[in-house]
């Protein structure tokens, strides 16, 4: 039970998180046939062409040249992509996506949709002062995440809650000095970048392995290979 509780707990962090990786504002590069790395573009795209994908789930690009205007929402399942347009028209369409947190491409019907990621300056926002609601919903999420816990233990009498409120009470801990002392969110902040640089390692390996030498991206039937190879 455990073990499955964690398994879950894991691919939901890794959904989440790749998902967390493709939001953001990317620049059209190019779009052209996966069978060519250079060419005129299929669409007349501008340097200031773009696609936003924010993490509420909605997207809108725009390609000026084109006078095309789109938005709608998306959903990522492993290595695809679906876009749900209501506009200009209400229609899905499907994409295998291939992305290494600086480019990202779109593949349709023989066609790559490649971006580059904007780099945004990071903006300043100013602390939020602490009030009522803000404590009241902490304290219910802390206490739903300790019902749940405790509703899936398997031995529910030997649970030590000294330790627990020990370990409540370091969190406390943490969050006050992060948010208080701006060196130790410095080295939280610099910490996080490290774990984020080696779990996209594991993303420079599975294109070094598996990607075509002469398109560069993933091809469909090494899209069914590699699977098969992963879990042998």
């Amino acid at each position: 039970m455990k073990k499955n509780c964690l398994l879950l707990t894991f691919l939901l962090s890794s959904i989440f998180s790749f998902s967390q990786d493709i939001c953001g504002k990317w620049k059209f590069k190019s779009i052209l046939a996966d069978s060519v790395e250079n060419g005129i573009n299929l669409k007349k795209i501008s340097n200031e062409d773009a696609m936003q994908i924010n993490e509420d789930g909605s997207f809108y690009y725009e390609i000026k040249n084109e006078n095309l205007i789109a938005n709608g929402t998306w959903k990522l399942a492993d290595n695809n992509l679906s876009l749900h347009y209501t506009m200009p028209k209400d229609t899905i369409r499907n994409y295998h996506i291939t992305n290494d947190g600086k480019s990202l491409v779109l593949n349709e019907n023989g066609v790559n949709f490649s971006f580059i990621k904007e780099d945004l300056k990071p903006i300043k926002v100013a602390a939020t002062a602490i009030n009522i609601n803000s404590i009241f919903r902490g304290v219910i999420c802390i206490i739903s995440l300790l019902f749940i816990a405790f509703l899936f233990s398997s031995n529910r009498k030997e649970i030590n809650w000294q330790l627990v409120s020990k370990g409540l009470g370091f969190q406390i801990l943490f969050a006050i000095l992060i948010l208080k002392i701006p060196l130790i969110s410095t080295v939280f902040e610099f910490a996080g970048k490290i774990f984020a640089k080696t779990i996209s390692f594991t993303q420079e390996g599975t294109m070094f392995l598996f990607r075509s030498f002469e398109t560069g991206v993933i091809e469909s039937p090494l899209m069914n290979f590699a699977p098969h190879r992963v879990y042998l």
